[in-house]
């Protein structure tokens, strides 16, 4: 399961979590290219997930089962292009 609440996340822990995403820029024009979501432990980086865009334009990350089995409680992710620019500040998500 998944739950969005605005910017905060929330999913179940030990099971692939796939996050979607729309990525514009500040016009609100669509961005294409390379994205990735970083997930946090506070400031130390749990890993790097690469979006796919999906048809309409959404890109989906996921985080795999192998890593959401030993979360609990809240991270952080934020999404970034190949050269690490940042286009959100990092956001929570809670595993449950």
């Amino acid at each position: 399961m998944i739950e969005y609440l605005h910017t905060a996340i929330r999913a179940t822990k030990a099971e692939d979590v796939a996050i979607e995403a729309v990525i514009t820029n500040e016009d609100g024009v669509l961005l294409t290219g390379k994205f990735h979501l970083g997930l946090y432990d506070n400031d130390n980086k749990i890993g790097e997930y690469a979006g796919v865009q999906q048809d309409g334009g959404a890109y989906r990350f996921t985080i795999p089962m192998a890593v959401t089995s030993g979360l609990n409680g809240r991270y952080f992710y934020c999404i970034c292009d190949n050269v690490h620019k940042n286009y959100c500040f990092k956001q929570p998500i809670y595993f449950i």
